[in-house]
């Protein structure tokens, strides 16, 4: 739903039966709703992208190669007995489990979703968006998002004095409206003791 606008659709494992001579008995019917706004899905593809880069699962860039613009996400269950790497671009979806039909037993030390998983889903997705030539399209951004500058400290729009300052996008109705009051440029003021003064006698 994160790649698909916001849009859930139930997935399907038979597209069609047909019979010897060709003819189609039966014909599966997607079925879709809405769950999330589309902003919504936006900013997670975003943060998703984030992850897909430069997280946990930017071994799929600098290793695997796959650079087209996807979102990511490893699943790493407890004693490593689970791995998980789903990653999305916005024509495909792929996710890669790998575990052991006894849940009791583990695949080992540090075999997290980046390790054990991700070796298998960003080669997969490399190799399909190159088959089938689809090109490097990035995410249709809708309207109601913005760029924001947030200061880090306070998490308000930055000023010009901001010493950490992010880059973001928000949802037009949830970003932020003040500007950050700590860093505002005036120096603080320090009374300054007066110096008693020395009577010589």
């Amino acid at each position: 739903m994160f790649a698909n606008k916001g849009v859930h659709v139930d997935p399907i494992s038979i597209l069609k039966v047909e019979d010897k001579y060709g003819n189609i008995l039966e014909t599966a019917m997607p079925h879709s709703r809405g769950v999330l706004r589309e902003q919504t899905a936006y900013i997670m593809a975003s943060m998703l992208q984030t992850v897909a880069s430069r997280g946990t699962g930017a071994a799929s860039r600098s290793v695997y190669k796959f650079t087209h613009p996807a979102g990511g996400k490893t699943g790493t269950t407890n004693d490593y007995t689970d791995a998980w790497y789903t990653t999305f671009t916005p024509e495909l979806v792929a996710g890669v489990w790998v575990g052991l039909d006894d849940p009791a037993m583990s695949l080992g030390a540090r075999q997290s979703g980046a390790v054990a998983a991700l070796p298998i889903t960003a080669p997969f997705m490399k190799m399909a968006v190159d088959t089938l030539h689809i090109p490097p399209t990035p995410f249709e951004r809708p309207e109601g998002i913005v760029d924001v500058e947030v200061c880090l400290e306070t998490q308000k729009l930055a000023t010009e004095f901001c010493p950490n300052v992010i880059k973001d996008i928000a949802d037009v109705r949830y970003a932020p409206k003040e500007y950050c009051d700590v860093h505002t440029g005036e120096k603080s003021r320090v009374k300054k003791t007066p110096k008693k003064r020395r009577i010589r006698y």
